[in-house]
């Protein structure tokens, strides 16, 4: 019974563990339905790694996407708790259990490790957005993870388009069409949409 898929995106991005695998799931499905990210308002990192996917990826007017990048991060707390009297004992087997623990400055092997890490990581995002935007992997690398306005990320290749929701999806539904028993169809999808819209709205407000 369904005849296109719509994205609704919002987000700055998330964990990378488990975004590629689904990002080639949702890649997959190019040629056997149409598809479309509608972006209101961000589209970052992880966010837009899913969205690229789809056949179109469209942002509203004052929205953005972009920040093709990884990081990681490594908290040193043995300042802190030496100013708070505690030290810190960790018993473990196998050198490189507690690799990157907070109770201590991070070493350089274990840096180099995480890094070698993130930038694994990095190329795989790189290469999927490449493959999902028909782009070259440099031109991926150049933007250099920086997060675009949307009439930049138009400019760029990163989205479609750049329109309001509703005006995004009307257009991905065909708009009005001559009958009137197409258009009362196409009203009916634009309600059913703003219906799930505000049941969602309510449910992460709850």
């Amino acid at each position: 019974d369904v005849t296109a898929i719509v994205y609704d995106v919002n987000s700055g991005g998330g964990e990378a563990a488990g975004c590629f695998e689904l990002a080639d799931e949702a890649f997959a499905l190019r040629g056997t339905k149409p598809t479309i990210s509608v972006v209101d308002s961000a589209c970052y990192s992880a966010a837009y790694a899913l969205a690229s996917t789809s056949d179109q990826v469209v942002v509203t007017p004052t929205g953005g996407a972009g920040s093709v990048g990884v990081y990681t991060m490594h908290v040193d707390m043995s300042k802190m708790l030496e100013d708070w009297g505690l030290n810190i004992t960790l018993i473990h087997a196998g050198d490189h259990k507690v690799d990157g623990h907070p109770y201590a400055e991070l070493p350089d092997d274990v840096r180099a490790d995480m890094q070698k890490s993130v930038d694994a990581t990095y190329n795989k995002f790189v290469e999927s957005v490449a493959r999902n935007r028909n782009m070259s992997v440099e031109a991926v690398k150049a933007t250099q993870a920086r997060c675009y306005s949307a009439d930049d990320a138009l400019a760029l290749g990163l989205i479609d388009s750049v329109a309001s929701p509703l005006e995004a999806i009307r257009a991905f539904l065909g708009g009005p069409s001559e009958t009137s028993k197409d258009d009362e169809s196409t009203g009916e999808s634009l309600m059913e949409l703003n219906e799930a819209k505000q049941a969602e709205r309510q449910r992460v407000g709850a």
